[in-house]
C-alpha cells in the first residue's frame, strides 16, 4: 500500500491528465475544459446551461465561464429556449460539430495508452470506485464533511 494520501494520488492523476490533454488539443486550438461540453453536446440535443451543469456535475458560475471561452472559440452558440424566455438552448456550432469527433478519437487514444497497464476489469472498477467517490463528496455539507447529506446513507 502507498504512503501517498489518496487525494494527493487523485491531484496529482488529475494535473497530469490536463497537461497532457492540453498538449493534444493544442493543435486543434481548444483546451481540456471544452471536452466535456462538446461530448456532451455532440452526444445529444442542445441543452440549457442549467441541465449542462447538472450533467457535468459543475456549478453554473464555473460552466459559464468554460461555455464564454467556447463560444468565443466559436464552438458553441445560444439561442433563446423555445418555451422559457429566461433560459437559453447551448447548441454546437458546425465548428464544434467538426472537432467533435477528432476529440473523442484523440481523448480515447491518449486514454486508453494512460490506462494500458491496467486490464479492462480493473479501467472499468477503478472508475465506478472514483465515480462512487464522487457520489459520496457531492452529498456532504460544505462545513461539515462528516456529516451526512440528504442524499447520503449510512
Amino acid at each position: 500500500m502507498t504512503e501517498l494520501p489518496f487525494g494527493f494520488v487523485v491531484n496529482l492523476v488529475a494535473r497530469q491528465l490536463e497537461r497532457h490533454m492540453s498538449e493534444i488539443l493544442r493543435p486543434l486550438g481548444i483546451s481540456p475544459a471544452a471536452i466535456p461540453i462538446l461530448l456532451t453536446l455532440g452526444a445529444g440535443q442542445p441543452r440549457t446551461q442549467a441541465d449542462l451543469a447538472r450533467a457535468l456535475n459543475l456549478r453554473q458560475p464555473t460552466l459559464n465561464q468554460t461555455l464564454a471561452r467556447v463560444e468565443r472559440d466559436d464552438l458553441i452558440r445560444r439561442q433563446p429556449h423555445g418555451s422559457d424566455r429566461r433560459a437559453a438552448e447551448i447548441h454546437l456550432t458546425d465548428k464544434g460539430w467538426r472537432l467533435v469527433p477528432e476529440v473523442r478519437r484523440l481523448v480515447d487514444e491518449f486514454l486508453d495508452w494512460a490506462l494500458q497497464d491496467l486490464p479492462a476489469e480493473r479501467r472499468d472498477l477503478l472508475i465506478r470506485d472514483l465515480l462512487t467517490v464522487s457520489n459520496r463528496l457531492d452529498c456532504a455539507p460544505q462545513s461539515t464533511p462528516q456529516a451526512k447529506g440528504p442524499s447520503c446513507s449510512p
